[in-house]
């Protein structure tokens, strides 16, 4: 009798002990994740946003995530316009504009990226961003104001 106890107990045992190791190791692929929904956000750029005085060719804006410029020449805009092609490229987390161009004095410039920057995996685009520095002491606005008689 005290033997059956015996063999019921090493049963058991081994039972335990088999359901604990299978249970801790389930092989499966990882996730990955939710899928990225979000475009990419801007960590700084340089010259900074609205920029006075700036005597700079070379823009650079970072953003929080690897990016690429889609069809740059397309979907770029750049005022005033550029007698040379400017270099605009992306290189890891930056957006890099290089006028190649004499700046004028006293000029507002603005780089209008309209969807052409979309994050590296799932190409999010960040829309409507427009950057902009000027080589005087003051930004064009662009806005008239005054009285209509």
């Amino acid at each position: 009798m005290q033997q059956v106890f015996q063999y019921i107990r090493y049963g058991f045992w081994a039972i335990t002990f088999f359901a604990f190791v299978y249970s801790c190791a389930n092989m499966a692929s990882p996730s990955g994740g939710e899928y990225d929904v979000a475009p990419p956000k801007i960590r700084r750029a340089n010259p900074d946003f609205n920029a006075l005085n700036s005597s700079k060719t070379v823009v650079e804006i970072e953003f929080d995530e690897n990016i690429k410029i889609e069809s740059p020449s397309e979907k770029v805009i750049i005022t005033p316009p550029q007698q040379n092609m400017p270099v605009i490229k992306s290189v890891g987390r930056k957006a890099v504009v290089e006028l190649n161009d004499e700046l004028l004095p006293n000029t507002t410039y603005t780089i209008d990226f309209t969807d052409a920057i979309v994050d590296n995996n799932e190409a999010n685009p960040l829309e409507n961003f427009v950057y902009s520095f000027s080589t005087g002491d003051r930004l064009d606005t662009l806005a008239v104001s005054g009285k209509v008689l």
